[in-house]
This record gives structure tokens, C-alpha cells and sequence, in this order.
């Protein structure tokens, strides 16, 4: 389980023993806030949405700027390392339609959820596959290879 900020940068660390990464997205999410979601719900954290201090409850839906990135970056430290690592995450944000998706585009394989939240999760990972099949992708053909000379020039 990569539940810590040190584990998600040093993940290249990790993969090379690891036969998977699961991130624990709720406590990456306090980690990376450093406030509990105990201290803030029914607190402070309705009017920071309120005052559009923060778009959504980070701990409904995964903060892609921070909590994110930091799952960005351990995987692809990880898959430096060992290509095939199977990548998941275990948290309530394996419930959200909004954070499957995410998961789904960075390379995510799996997600857990509360039993509830399945449902959700099948058909946000499912809408996440289509959306993905149906965007175009960027060709692959090779840039023209142009050389071009310097030529040193005088200056009056």
C-alpha cells in the first residue's frame, strides 16, 4: 500500500520487490491536506467549498492537482523500474465516477470500493474504457527529420 507522500516518491524504491502498487487514497488525501477528514467535515470544509477555496470534497472525489500528481509520479517511477507492475487504488475514490476516470487515464488496472459503491465504480470504469476507445489518437508517424545549418552572421 502506498499510503504515504515518501512512498508515492520513492516508489521506484519499492517496485523493484513489489508485485503491485495499491495507493490508499484516503490517506494520501490527509497526508497531503495535513487535515483528517474527521477535523474538517461539518467544520471548516463546507465553506472552503462554499468560497470556492477548493472545487469539491477532496475526499469524495481525488484532488488530481495534488493527490494526483503524486499517483502520477509513483507510477511512473514504479513502471520505470518494473513495466508490468499491476497498479490499483483502495479508498472511497474508487467509488467516484469522477476519480475512475482519472484512475483509468493514468494507467490505474483496478480500483476498490465500498460495497455500495460498486455499482458506481463498474459503470464509471466501463463509460471511462468507451470515452477512451472513441477519442482519436495522436498519429505516430515520425517528425520529417530537417537539419538545418547555422550560419554565423556579422552583426554592422
Amino acid at each position: 500500500m502506498l499510503e504515504v507522500v515518501r512512498g508515492c516518491l520513492t516508489s521506484n524504491e519499492l517496485a523493484s520487490t513489489a508485485e503491485f502498487f495499491s495507493f490508499g487514497t484516503n490517506d494520501l488525501t490527509q497526508a497531503v491536506f495535513s487535515f483528517s477528514r474527521e477535523d474538517v467535515e461539518g467544520k471548516f470544509l463546507p465553506e472552503y467549498i462554499e468560497k470556492e477555496v477548493l472545487e469539491r470534497n477532496p475526499f469524495q472525489t481525488v484532488d488530481v492537482n495534488g493527490v494526483g500528481s503524486l499517483v502520477k509520479i509513483a507510477i511512473a517511477n514504479g513502471k520505470a523500474v518494473k513495466p508490468n507492475i499491476e497498479i490499483g487504488v483502495c479508498g472511497e475514490h474508487g467509488g467516484d465516477p469522477n476519480s475512475v476516470k482519472f484512475f483509468h487515464n493514468i494507467g490505474v488496472s483496478y480500483v476498490s470500493a465500498s460495497p455500495h459503491r460498486i455499482p458506481i465504480a463498474i459503470v464509471a470504469a466501463a463509460q471511462a474504457e468507451i470515452l477512451d476507445k472513441n477519442t482519436p489518437k495522436p498519429s505516430k508517424k515520425k517528425p520529417l527529420n530537417k537539419k538545418k545549418s547555422l550560419k554565423k552572421r556579422s552583426h554592422k
